[in-house]
């Protein structure tokens, strides 16, 4: 059985290029593709007698799960936007930076000029 499909986003209605299409039997995935640039894939299962999954994933979107059954044929799936509010990063450096030596080879590249 082939699935064709193309994955959107459910708000926007854009196309999201590089989602990750895989088929699960249980928890394994048995095989993945990613989406083209237009959201567009095309993905095969392996034996039509396992109850299988079709899951689709992208980074910032929430993982859904298909009955791969009904999947079977084009389809258009949606993912819905995960946004999530992180908390703030903070850097800091604890070392000085010794470029007092670069004052060292000055004299060189001005007598190099």
């Amino acid at each position: 059985m082939t699935v064709y499909g193309k994955v959107l986003d459910s708000t926007t209605r854009a196309p999201i290029p590089g989602a990750t299409v895989a088929i699960y039997s249980g928890n394994i995935r048995l095989s993945a593709v990613a989406a083209s640039g237009a959201g567009e894939f095309t993905i095969m299962t392996l034996d039509s007698s396992r109850p299988d999954r079709l899951g689709i994933s992208s980074v910032g979107y929430t993982e859904k799960f298909f009955d791969i059954s009904a999947a079977v044929g084009t389809n258009t799936f949606m993912l819905n936007q995960d946004i999530k509010d992180l908390p703030p990063v903070i850097v800091t450096s604890s070392s000085k930076k010794n470029w007092w030596w670069l004052l060292l080879f000055i004299p060189f590249i001005i007598k190099k000029r």
